[in-house]
């Protein structure tokens, strides 16, 4: 098995694919003509949640390999709102976060309707490639926010946790509370030596994350 990293020239976000004999699981798909998975075929889409920058690419790789669109149910809700996908007032983000590189206008401001194979609420399972996913969701940067488990040894964070950044929760739907209350605590009980996969920037050890510092198992 293989993790390959793509990152998006216009949206700054990161997409990624798990490779195995010659199947592939796609994670925050940008449209990019299937380049991310070479000759694989792909067998699943997992969306970490509902911003436009995190799922440009879906619908497109959906219809190119007819594979199913997976995210929890209210990321599935969600997309289909210009101002909850934040696709209203992208470049306006793009400023706020720090990305002004990557403004280029009304070409990022586009509405998200996802052909999906169905949300869900709390927590979700699949054995896709032949190895273990945990779906978990972990409200608080956005409502419809999920991390992905794989095997016990590779941790998909979306925007809930990034290198070196605090974790963004006033943009639609994002709920400090729900980040301290929900999210936090779940992310505490894993191991700390998995490997981080962010929608932005590069990997990194969950023990290195200063979200999870001091928590009460002593761990980091």
């Amino acid at each position: 098995m293989r993790i390959t990293r793509a990152v998006s020239p216009y949206l700054a976000s990161n997409m990624y694919a798990v490779i195995e004999r010659g199947a592939a699981v796609v994670v925050d798909p940008f449209d990019d003509g299937g380049k991310a998975v070479g000759d694989a075929r792909v067998v699943a889409i997992l969306l970490t949640h509902e911003h436009s920058d995190h799922l440009s690419g879906a619908n497109a790789y959906r219809e190119r390999y007819a594979c199913p669109i997976v995210c929890t149910r209210l990321c599935a809700e969600r997309a289909a709102s210009p101002r909850q996908n934040l696709s209203e007032y992208f470049d306006a983000f793009l400023q706020m976060e720090g990305f002004a590189q990557y403004c280029s206008g009304s070409a990022t401001m586009q509405p998200f309707s996802l052909a999906l194979a169905g949300g869900f609420e709390r927590e979700a399972a699949g054995d896709w490639l032949g190895h273990a996913w945990r779906l978990f969701a972990t409200p608080g940067h956005s409502a419809g926010s999920m991390c992905i488990l794989l095997d016990q040894r590779a941790l998909f964070t979306g925007d809930t946790l990034l290198k070196g950044r605090e974790t963004a929760t006033g943009l639609p739907g994002g709920s400090a509370r729900e980040l301290a209350a929900v999210t936090i605590p779940r992310l505490m009980a894993l191991d700390r030596t998995l490997r981080v996969y962010p929608g932005h920037f590069a990997p990194f050890r969950l023990g290195d994350s200063p979200m999870l510092a001091g928590d009460r198992h002593g761990r980091g």
